[in-house]
């Protein structure tokens, strides 16, 4: 008895290296290509509505999205400079059969490279005339796709913790997975990827 509680023991440190590795392999990578589906639920003053955002990338680069929200479609084209250097968000309201092509200056659905770079840096960056805080993600709060998958995700707050965005750490494409509070639009929260 005494032998077998000692190999217990032994073996416990290696249950919870195995344990920490599943757990971590458990994140998914989020692949941002032409025909990748991101499927949210949009949380419009209390009413949930699923929206289906299909990507594509324009030939003159930056990134888009083919939408559908119950029987509307339309298209968001963000242009490569806002992907590069954009400082503002489209909120929008969206219109049957729109294509909506954002300006040098504004993202739909995505935060610019130069924005992301920004903020892992200095822990801090502006987008939207606001300060935002790089901070650990919450424990409890991570997204799970499919119930099964963690995408890698950073978190970041406004400088008074109203808002909170939970970006895609991908500095090719920092996609927006998930807003709380957000003052300025609809909450959202990405729920599969397919």
């Amino acid at each position: 008895m005494k032998k077998m509680l000692i190999a217990g023991i032994l073996l416990l440190p290696g249950s919870m290296v195995l344990a920490q590795s599943n757990t971590e392999s458990a994140k998914t990578e989020v692949t941002v290509k032409t025909g990748t589906s991101l499927d949210y639920d949009v949380n419009s003053n209390g009413q949930l509505t699923p929206l289906t955002m299909k990507i594509f990338i324009p030939d003159e680069g930056g990134i888009g999205f083919e939408f559908s929200v119950g029987d509307m479609t339309g298209k968001f084209i963000n242009s490569r400079e806002g992907l590069e250097k954009g400082s503002n968000t489209n909120w929008d309201e969206p219109y049957q059969g729109e294509e909506r092509k954002l300006g040098p200056d504004q993202t739909l659905a995505i935060f610019s490279k130069a924005f992301l770079k920004d903020l892992k840096q200095n822990k801090k960056a502006k987008y939207d005339g606001s300060l935002w805080q790089l901070k650990d993600l919450p424990k409890g709060s991570e997204l799970i796709l499919d119930n099964k998958a963690t995408p890698d995700a950073i978190y970041m707050e406004s400088e008074n913790g109203s808002t909170k965005y939970w970006i895609l750490n991908n500095e090719d494409y920092p996609l927006m997975l998930k807003v709380e509070g957000n003052q300025k639009g609809p909450d959202l929260i990405l729920k599969a990827v397919h």
